[in-house]
């Protein structure tokens, strides 16, 4: 400690000295009031900076924001296929095609929403019921995130579809190959509504 407060003195010392060989008289330390208007301004200006970056990032957040909500990548209640009496006609009465591992039904109906679906697997090849949700799981996600240019399509022409997915296969699936699959329907049911 005691060569430390020395060294500091020595500094000290040499300072003052080279400021008496410039000449300057009216040197001196600022007053603590000065400082802290030094502080404040420093702190203003960093508000300021702080501020303006906080402005553009949450315009450019509402910019997002406004974007995905408009394509927002829901799958909501009513969009679900829940009526038995649709479910029936849909299977009495409905075209269908394949894409293995799945199967399509789908009919045209008068309903409120432009596109409901339904989800199934077969309890013949998976006899646990948690492997079935799983399936129907991934089935509903791939659809959540590529059903909005059927919709689209749909409703630019004012038409209704009630489509059912049908899981054929006999092994558990990825989630890769079960989207893949999932894309190709969409786009032949895109077809065959346009």
């Amino acid at each position: 400690m005691a060569s430390e407060s020395g060294c500091l003195q020595q500094m000290v010392v040499k300072y003052w000295q080279a400021v008496e060989k410039k000449g300057a008289t009216n040197l001196r330390f600022p007053t603590s009031m000065e400082v802290k208007n030094k502080v404040s301004q420093i702190l203003f200006i960093d508000s300021l900076v702080s501020g303006l970056f906080f402005i553009l990032a949450n315009r450019y957040f509402s910019y997002l924001n406004n974007f995905f909500i408009s394509h927002k990548l829901t799958l909501k209640h009513n969009e679900k296929l829940k009526s038995r009496k649709i479910i029936q006609q849909l299977f009495n009465e409905g075209k269908s095609f394949s894409n293995f591992p799945l199967r399509v039904i789908y009919l045209e109906v008068n309903q409120t929403a432009s596109l409901q679906a339904g989800f199934a697997v077969k309890s013949k090849f998976f006899k646990k019921a948690v492997d079935r949700n799983r399936i129907k799981r991934l089935m509903r996600e791939s659809y959540r995130t590529q059903k909005i240019n059927l919709k689209t399509v749909l409703e630019e022409n004012n038409r209704s579809l009630a489509v059912f997915f049908i899981y054929m296969g006999n092994e558990l699936p990825a989630y890769k190959i079960i989207s893949e699959k999932m894309e190709s329907v969409l786009g032949q049911l895109e077809t065959i509504v346009s």
